[in-house]
């Protein structure tokens, strides 16, 4: 008896190219959910160990200031922390202060979390004054940056001018931007420039000068860094000379590096070179900015969130993390 063999059964049917894709689609959105699941519990993993380490720190100094008369370590070393991990934290202490203060930021994997004397539960970023999630500090170097007391550290420049003069004055009230240095002129030619002189800085690393300028009359501004060394002038780096409109502020900046032999800096904020200027003409100079750095950031000073003063407020240096819009 002869056996019937259908066609079917002699070449069985595979599967089709839609079939094939369909399946690919699927393992795919399987694969993704995994890594993001993965990847989520990664991440609650990292932030969980760095509480962890930051609420082990706020227990320690608690401990060492029952311990030593309220007084707070002044290091991690101090507080009886794991040395090997000292490189985690970053620590500010005032025992000085009434009442005494302390803020450590713990950072580990490019995550940061703070504790302070009047918060001992871990917060997510870091103390004013301090790096955080990864992003070093910068400082501003400038001591009266925006104006705001007096004009201590601030002058000015002309060259020139044909049997004029000029001037300059402090803490100027102005809407929006506080204070501001203001210039003025008698000069019938000429340029003029507001300036900071002999800023200490290090050869061959990057540096960023930053200001918001306003001059009365519409002309070209722009800033200025002249590199100082042992030996008198080296070189300057100029920003773009942009055309400015009278009675608005303007944000100028510029960044060069260091030359090999610099040992500080002049900064300049101004006209541009070569460019007349009227008799009665003046000109207002604040939130100045000079730093080291390699990212370029908004102004800040002490007065900002995260920043601190280091001496005298609006009379000194200030740190924090960069400005980035």
């Amino acid at each position: 008896m002869e056996r019937n063999t259908s066609r079917a059964t002699l070449h069985p049917r595979g599967f089709t190219i839609v079939e094939l894709l369909i399946v690919i689609v699927v393992i795919a959105i399987l694969a993704a959910i995994t890594i993001v699941a993965y990847n989520g519990i990664q991440n609650r993993a990292k932030h969980s160990a760095v509480q962890s380490a930051a609420k082990q720190a706020s227990t320690k100094i608690q401990a060492y200031a029952v311990q030593n008369s309220d007084q707070y370590p002044s290091d991690a070393n101090a507080a009886g922390l794991p040395t090997a991990d000292s490189g985690m934290y970053q620590w500010s202490v005032n025992n000085n202060a009434t009442p005494r203060t302390y803020c450590v930021t713990v950072t580990a994997q490019n995550i940061s979390y703070y504790v302070s004397n009047t918060n001992s539960t871990p917060i997510l970023g870091g103390c004013a004054g301090h790096s955080q999630n990864g992003v070093p500090t910068i400082t501003n170097l400038i001591t009266n940056p925006a104006i705001r007391t007096n004009s201590v550290g601030w002058g000015t420049q002309a060259a020139g001018a044909s049997g004029g003069a000029i001037s300059g004055q402090g803490s100027l009230s102005f809407l929006g931007l506080s204070t501001a240095y203001r210039v003025s002129t008698t000069a019938t030619s000429g340029w003029w420039r507001a300036r900071v002189l002999a800023i200490p800085v290090e050869a061959n690393q990057t540096y960023y000068l930053s200001a918001y300028l306003r001059p009365s009359v519409t002309l070209s501004t722009t800033v200025i860094i002249q590199w100082i060394g042992p030996s008198g002038l080296l070189s300057e780096k100029a920003g773009v000379s942009e055309l400015h409109t009278s009675n608005t502020w303007a944000r100028r900046i510029v960044s060069g590096s260091a030359p090999a032999e610099a040992t500080s800096a002049n900064l300049f904020f101004g006209v541009s070179s070569g460019t007349p200027v009227a008799d009665g003409t003046v000109f207002d100079v604040t939130a100045a900015m000079f730093y080291k750095g390699t990212v370029e950031s908004q102004y800040a000073d002490g007065n900002t969130a995260d920043w601190l003063w280091n001496g005298t407020p609006n009379n000194a240096t200030s740190i924090g993390p960069p400005v980035v819009n």
